[in-house]
């Protein structure tokens, strides 16, 4: 179930990349089809396997998904930032340059 849940959430990702690739706006630079999928790739893999720790360790079905959730976030957050993901390092920039100029 829950692992389920975790892979067709990293699929449902996946697909929407691929559906959305033809139409994206000429103006955002796409490194490559390789660079584009590899974040959501990863992700899903270690979500899976996030999922299946997750479910070996515990008994509780709840414990279960809030490691799984919890753990999947701080992965994923952390696969982008590692990608480079454009769009997220985007989002951050403001805030670490924020963080620097109050020193």
């Amino acid at each position: 179930g829950l692992n389920a849940a975790a892979a067709t959430t990293a699929l449902a990702e996946l697909v929407g990349v691929l559906i959305l690739a033809p139409h994206i706006n000429k103006n955002i630079r796409i490194r490559g089809f390789g660079e584009m999928i590899k974040a959501p790739l990863i992700g899903a893999t270690g979500i899976l396997v996030i999922g299946a720790c997750a479910k070996a360790i515990f008994q509780s079905a709840f414990a279960i998904a809030g490691v799984t959730i919890a753990a999947s976030v701080l992965f994923y957050g952390a696969t982008l930032l590692l990608c480079k993901n454009e769009f997220v390092l985007g989002f951050i920039k403001p805030i670490t340059e924020k963080i620097k100029g109050d020193n």
